[in-house]
């Protein structure tokens, strides 16, 4: 073990109080982004999922529909509803994931941005 001089560790060697608490930090940190990263993931699934059973009712009903049909001209309307529906279904859901992401990345930097400040002054 490296001899101290007044107190202080020998030059070459390490404060390991100083890695503890920078790696007790580092570890605060990576839990604190692993919950984030888990609640926003069930928010994005839980998004997919409410489209995916409102498409799938869609489709049941378009396949009731067509069942009932009495003319190729009956079963054409239904399927071109059904094809313009689900088009602008997907759309919107795509620019709905978009918006999601795009607001839980605010979150995060709005939370990132208030840790750094609360960091900065000792409130952390």
């Amino acid at each position: 073990m490296p001899k101290q001089n007044g107190g202080r560790p020998a030059a070459g060697s390490v404060d390991l109080g100083e890695v503890a608490r920078a790696s007790q930090k580092s570890l605060a940190t990576i839990t604190h982004l692993h919950n984030r990263m888990i609640r926003d993931s069930l928010r994005f699934q839980a998004e997919l999922l409410d489209f995916a059973r409102r498409r799938v009712s869609a489709d049941i009903e378009a396949q009731d529909r067509l069942m009932r049909c009495t003319s190729p001209n009956d079963a054409a309307r239904v399927m071109n509803e059904f094809c313009q529906t689900a088009a602008r279904d997907y759309s919107e859901e795509a620019a709905g994931l978009m918006k999601l992401c795009v607001g839980m990345a605010a979150e995060a930097a709005e939370e990132t941005v208030a840790e750094a400040k609360a960091e900065k002054t000792g409130n952390a």
